[in-house]
């Protein structure tokens, strides 16, 4: 059985960018969308706030 390895010519830092690639991109894309929810909420925060400061002051 032959290793599936190729012949290691990279240096373990090569090996390493390899390896955490996916992660990274995975840890990108979360970043991404927490950006996107949090901005979100902020958006409906100000709606609410200007919703209520709409609202008569009588009750």
């Amino acid at each position: 059985m032959t290793s599936s390895k190729p012949k290691d010519d990279r240096t373990p830092h090569q090996w390493r960018a390899v390896m955490y690639k996916p992660r990274l991109e995975c840890r990108r894309l979360v970043n991404v969308a927490a950006k996107v929810a949090r901005e979100a909420a902020l958006a409906e925060k100000r709606h609410l706030n200007a919703w209520l400061k709409a609202l008569p002051k009588d009750q």
